[in-house]
């Protein structure tokens, strides 16, 4: 509680003007370090949020990849399937000549 009203008092010190050059210069380069480490984590962060988009691209396309050589394999033994029947149609049609 203490901490909140020491703060409080400080924040009204700087803006109502009581506050020295020297305390005015020293909390104006605090709140540009404050600044710049929040805009430091923001880059941070914006930076991992491509890095996961672009991890979610990769992982799409390699599902879309797997999923299209399934389907290759399957049309693949489907037309085998096909052939062999052919074949053996062919062949009871020889063997009934």
């Amino acid at each position: 509680m203490k901490k909140i009203k020491a703060k409080k008092a400080e924040k009204e010190k700087f803006e109502s003007g009581r506050a020295s050059v020297k305390e005015m210069i020293a909390e104006a380069e605090r709140l540009d370090k404050a600044a710049a480490a929040e805009e430091e984590e923001a880059r941070r962060k914006r930076a991992r949020a491509a890095n996961l988009r672009a991890a979610v691209v990769v992982k799409e396309k390699e599902k879309d990849e797997k999923e299209d050589k399934k389907e290759e394999k399957k049309e693949e033994e489907e037309e085998m399937l096909i052939s062999f029947e052919d074949e053996s149609e062919q062949m009871i049609t020889e063997e009934n000549m």
